[in-house]
């Protein structure tokens, strides 16, 4: 996470434009997502992309959106949450 932070900010801060950033809820689990989705804000990006499973739940169960509502509500930048389509 504090890399892909330091990614985001060097990124953000060299480019006039805004900077969209996609993540998946995490890899086998979804803890990290909160902290994630606020490392990233905090960083700089403008909007945030979620993608609501984790990489070793891949297709085989439903996107988490009670997750990506909490995400939303505790961020400032627009998110936007993807899954299930």
């Amino acid at each position: 996470p504090a890399k892909l932070a330091r990614l985001v900010e060097g990124l953000a801060s060299g480019s006039p434009l805004p900077l969209s950033v996609k993540i998946r809820l995490g890899v086998e689990d979804d803890k990290p997502a909160l902290k994630l989705a606020e490392e990233i804000e905090n960083a700089g990006a403008s909007v945030l992309i979620v993608h609501g499973r984790t990489k070793e739940q891949r297709y085989t169960k439903s996107a988490n959106w009670n997750l990506i509502g909490e995400i939303k509500s505790r961020s400032k930048i627009p998110i936007i949450g993807n899954g299930d389509i």
